[in-house]
């Protein structure tokens, strides 16, 4: 023990000098210590971890009571061997993750706390605790009647014609401009109600939840919602097996389908969704092969139709001109038995015979006549509505729009700019032209205003 009095009192040296020494014998050299990453991050190559034992329950948040937390640090985390340990596994620290690490307990001075300088990572205990949690929360979703065949979101029916698309995707990725391109190229007037938010990361878990809820509200008029994303590590994808992910896609009101880019691995999120892709590729075909679907079962039905009309109508003169031979028949039979009476009697016959056959044969020729016309009114009908079908679904398709001369002007963040009271001067802008994009810098700013007088001053 330090001797200590009034006349001898201890320095700031002293006290870190007395710590470090209690910090020697009270632990081993190595010590191994398991807990939740509340906090990472990586600043000039060295990786920062705050370990906590547990979350802080809510209840918690204004009391006295305050959760334990320990700094860990790894020092040359980046190339070392810690971080090729994990990416060897196809790992990546993130929040919310238990792991297991082997350190030497010391003092940082500099911060004025004890710290864990972290040497060696139990990889497998925390491949374990991924797997454990991530099913438990599979069985709460299998007896919450959420997750299974006909479950959940798997119950809710597709419209017949899904054009309208709530997407859920980072703008500019690979994975947005691998689906979007699909469902351009299928030809089909699509209509996308896009939502960009981060797929990977501590804040994509957040934004997920956020936009699948804002998509699934009863006044967003939309078909279907898809949430698509590249490939990438399986902490990546954690983002896809966390809860509130999970559970916003399963009681999600409208069909959710994914094409979240891995092929070695399924996602709860795959499992609990309507339809799940491998890739945002597939995925675009797939939604381009619903509305193909239905275009095709459109002109089989009309088809038939066609058909069915032209048979009843065939059908119909060869009967009535059946009638008519027979009505012949009858006709002469009776004159030829009347051949033996009188004169008269003949004459009036064959007259009376004469105009019941012109009677009979016009009424055949105008009931065919009828017919007819009806048919060609009804055929009528049925092209111009599939010709006015499929002008309409041609006029949505934007691509049309951009080729008769419009543009679309977007900021810096990707959002659509509709006003000039949205940018100054200074501001990165992009403008999508049907061939291509020109990203440019505003100089100057107009502003036009219009009244009823005139077509407006500048």
């Amino acid at each position: 023990m330090l001797s200590n009095s009034r006349d001898m009192p201890l320095s700031v040296g002293d006290i870190y000098e007395q710590i470090k020494r209690m910090v020697r014998e009270g632990f081993p050299k190595w010590v191994w210590v398991v807990g939740e990453i509340a906090k990472v991050e990586v600043r000039r190559g060295n990786c920062w971890i705050d370990l906590v034992e547990s979350k802080m329950p809510a209840v918690l948040h204004n009391s006295r009571e305050r959760q334990r937390m320990l700094k860990l640090v790894a020092f040359s985390f980046q190339g070392g061997e810690l971080s090729k340990k994990l990416s060897d596994s196809n790992l990546e620290l993130a929040n919310g993750m238990f792991i297991k690490v082997l350190g030497e307990v010391s003092l940082w001075e500099g911060g004025s706390m004890l710290q864990l300088v972290v040497h060696d990572i139990d990889v497998e205990a925390l491949l374990g605790e991924l797997a454990a949690r991530r099913e438990r929360l599979r069985k709460a979703l299998i007896a919450e009647g959420l997750l299974g065949v006909g479950k959940g979101n798997k119950a809710l029916l597709l419209p017949k014609l899904p054009l309208k698309v709530g997407l859920v995707a980072s703008y500019g990725t690979q994975g947005w401009h691998d689906f979007l391109g699909q469902i351009r190229d299928s030809g089909f007037g699509f209509h996308v109600n896009f939502v960009d938010t981060p797929v990977q990361g501590s804040e994509a878990a957040a934004g997920i939840v956020q936009a699948v809820r804002s998509l699934g509200m009863p006044e967003v008029d939309i078909d279907v919602i898809v949430i698509v994303r590249g490939g990438g590590s399986k902490s990546d994808l954690a983002v896809f097996d966390s809860e509130d992910v999970v559970r916003a896609v399963a009681s999600s009101s409208k069909c959710v389908w994914t094409g979240i880019g891995h092929t070695q691995d399924v996602s709860l999120t795959d499992e609990v969704a309507h339809t799940s892709f491998i890739t945002p590729t597939e995925c675009g075909q797939g939604l381009a092969r619903e509305v193909s679907g239905f275009w095709d079962e459109s002109v089989q039905k009309m088809n038939y139709i066609f058909q069915t009309v032209n048979t009843c109508l065939e059908r119909s003169i060869g009967e009535l001109s059946s009638q008519a031979g027979v009505l012949r028949t009858r006709g002469l039979g009776r004159l030829e038995a009347a051949t033996g009476n009188v004169s008269s009697q003949v004459n009036t016959i064959v007259r009376q015979s004469r105009s019941n056959l012109d009677a009979n044969r016009r009424e055949i020729l105008n009931k065919a006549g009828l017919l007819r016309s009806s048919w060609l009114h009804f055929s009528k009908m049925l092209e111009t509505q599939v010709l006015n079908k499929k002008a309409l679904l041609f006029a949505h398709n934007p691509t049309q729009q951009l080729m008769r001369g419009w543009c679309m002007v977007r900021d810096s963040n990707g959002k659509l700019l509709r006003s000039v009271n949205n940018v100054k001067i200074g501001d990165k802008i992009s403008t999508k032209f049907f061939d291509g994009i020109l990203d440019s810098e505003v100089c100057k700013v107009y502003e036009v205003k219009y009244n009823s007088d005139s077509e407006g001053n500048r």
